[in-house]
């Protein structure tokens, strides 16, 4: 799964516009507000942590937990795991054990 960016229409003098007003509210100057733009982002990028499917389709982590089972999910955070991807696998698998089908974020096409 690869990353997904909205992207928006916006003509130049629009972007600026709106990165003057965000420097302006954030006291920074409008290079500044586009560095802390960018710092933002990448720091977000950095916590975000994708595992491997059972079909081998990258999963975001953080976004998959919330789609988990409460049971299931608690039940295997007792137990610990050292990885989010070990974590998973064992998610996937007892998913199937209790459901007796595929968790729709295993499958090779998932739907969100």
């Amino acid at each position: 799964m690869s990353k997904v960016y909205q992207i928006s229409i916006r003509t130049t003098d629009e972007i600026k516009t709106i990165l003057e007003q965000q420097a302006a509210q954030n006291h920074r100057s409008m290079a500044g507000q586009v560095e802390y733009l960018i710092l933002r982002q990448e720091r977000e990028d950095k916590n975000m942590t994708t595992v491997i499917n059972a079909s081998g389709v990258k999963i975001e982590f953080n976004a998959a937990v919330n789609l988990m089972d409460d049971g299931i999910r608690e039940d295997l955070h007792r137990i610990g795991y050292a990885t989010e991807q070990d974590f998973f696998a064992a998610y996937e698998k007892a998913h199937k054990a209790k459901f007796g089908a595929d968790w729709e974020l295993s499958k090779s096409n998932p739907v969100w």
